[in-house]
């Protein structure tokens, strides 16, 4: 007995069709990956929000200021704080800054050229206290984040 077999008209995909699908599958599954590895690599939330900083009242002298941090971005921590300070558009000298927590303890001392290293969560009612060779009215106290906690936060000496 003989077999009989049906020739099939139908093609698949033809092999140009099949390099073009599978280019252009790569290509989109390339772009979803690129999309990923970009969100993870940017900063903390909260970049953008600077520290709300206010001067204590009556603790401005010849060579210092009391600052007080009024509202910190959630998250946001000491690590990667810099602080300058700047006269008519010149950087001035600080001598250093003790910061302390909401409850008077000191956390730590910061002499410039430093970045600070200490994971503490910055808080309302933190204050920083700023000694300068000289600190006068108008002078601009600046404080930011080499790591992205919060934006560039600044205040204007009273």
């Amino acid at each position: 007995m003989r077999k009989v077999y049906k020739k099939r008209d139908e093609d698949a995909v033809s092999p140009v069709i099949a390099t073009i699908l599978m280019v252009a599958i790569t290509v989109v599954l390339a772009a979803v990956l690129y999309v990923m590895v970009i969100g993870m690599s940017t900063g903390p939330e909260g970049i953008d929000t600077p520290l709300g900083l206010n001067a204590v009242s009556g603790s401005k002298t010849l060579t210092n200021i009391t600052i007080q941090v009024a509202n910190a971005p959630s998250g946001a921590k000491l690590q990667g704080m810099v602080i300058s300070m700047t006269r008519g558009g010149s950087v001035q000298q600080i001598t250093e800054a003790t910061i302390y927590s909401a409850e008077g303890l000191p956390l730590l001392v910061y002499t410039p050229g430093t970045i600070v290293t200490l994971e503490t969560v910055i808080t309302a009612g933190m204050k920083i206290v700023v000694e300068t060779p000289a600190i006068s009215s108008g002078d601009v106290i600046s404080i930011t984040s080499t790591e992205n906690y919060f934006g560039a936060s600044s205040l204007n000496v009273p």
